[in-house]
């Protein structure tokens, strides 16, 4: 009797995960055939930012006036620089005909002549990237417009931008196409 409800149970199993599984693919079929339904209606496609900003008319003539600006300030902070480590070199030359009284003077006159270019190092940096950080946000809307034309244009339903895939075909890349609508 244990044996015959034993055969019984296994079968009412065997029926019940031949079911289940049944379902199951049932179910991944219907997803499936949504999800290609969806896929057929999207059309993706990508841009690469940096040569929109970098390659755009606009986008030029703004790199061309943070370098006008910034370029005289980084000469001076590398001439300063450079001042210091020949006045390192100086104090190394030198160090046998000085005192020591001397010798600590001048390393003191160093070190804080290091920590001032430290400073100014520090505020020439973020300076300058606050200024190219408002020079993009000058641009995003004159981006946007032009992908949007774009997209519209091509059909293109989701425009993503190319630094956060990991893989795309060449196809999907509408950068140059946006590019030249920016440049009108």
């Amino acid at each position: 009797m244990f044996s015959n409800s034993f055969k019984f149970c296994r079968s009412l199993l065997c029926v019940a995960i031949f079911t289940l599984g049944n379902i199951n693919a049932i179910a991944k079929s219907a997803i499936s055939s949504e999800a290609t339904a969806i896929s057929s209606e999207l059309k993706i496609a990508v841009v690469d930012y940096p040569i929109l900003f970098s390659e755009s008319n606009k986008g030029k003539e703004l790199i061309q006036k943070l370098k006008t600006k910034y370029e005289p300030m980084h000469k001076k902070i590398q001439g300063h620089s450079k001042d210091l480590a020949e006045a390192e070199q100086k104090l190394q030359v030198n160090r046998q005909s000085l005192s020591l009284a001397e010798i600590q003077k001048e390393n003191s006159k160093i070190k804080y002549d290091y920590e001032l270019l430290q400073i100014e190092e520090q505020l020439f940096q973020d300076s300058r990237v606050k200024d190219e950080e408002e020079a993009r946000k000058s641009m995003q809307t004159d981006i946007e417009i032009s992908i949007k034309k774009i997209a519209e244009v091509l059909g293109v339903s989701l425009v993503v931008e190319r630094n956060s895939i990991l893989y795309c075909s060449k196809q999907l890349d509408i950068t140059r196409d946006v590019l030249q609508e920016l440049n009108k």
